[in-house]
């Protein structure tokens, strides 16, 4: 977008929001995922959870990995909207499936202890172990130390499942890449 590169370098923060929120109103899942991001960061305006779920939402529906991860963690902390893990879960699965690392962590994390979704290790196994081959490098890092400790908790069938799973999962993305 044009207007991102010099509005928004530029931190004219409020000429940006005006010239992304037109682009949004047009139907634009990037604009839209901008927007909510200022929105959630007060650039440009104050600080409004209400329109960054807004707006991340139609960039989320819309397949936006980022926005979907982002919609996911409002929902998680309550922040505009109510608090809801499901809908959290909902949200974090969908960019996980995308290859968003951050909301593979998250979706691993409620996998791992049940929140807002059913307590499965060997989901959690699964999307730890997707993170611990990514190339964040503490992503990385943080994932293989709950490996770590997740593993012990396991049987060696839980663990080869979980593994069968995440290599079903990336031979599937590299194909869509």
């Amino acid at each position: 977008m044009l207007f991102r590169s010099i509005a928004y370098r530029l931190s004219d923060f409020r000429k940006a929001l005006v010239n992304f929120t037109k682009a949004a109103e047009l139907g634009s899942r990037d604009a839209q995922y901008l927007v909510g991001l200022m929105y959630s960061k007060g650039q440009g305006t104050a600080i409004d959870y209400d329109q960054a779920g807004h707006w991340y939402r139609r960039a989320a529906e819309q397949g936006h990995a980022g926005a979907q991860t982002n919609l996911g963690f409002i929902y998680a902390n309550g922040l505009g909207l109510p608090r809801d893990f499901a809908e959290a879960a909902y949200w974090y699965g969908q960019a996980a499936d995308q290859g968003a690392a951050k909301a593979q962590g998250y979706l691993a994390f409620m996998y791992q202890v049940g929140q807002g979704i059913p307590k499965d290790a060997v989901q959690a196994h699964k999307w730890f172990s997707l993170l611990a081959a990514g190339d964040d490098a503490t992503e990385t890092q943080n994932a293989k130390r709950v490996l770590a400790l997740l593993e012990p908790t396991m049987t060696e069938a839980e663990i080869a499942e979980a593994q069968r799973l995440a290599g079903s999962w990336r031979a599937a993305n590299q194909r869509r890449d």
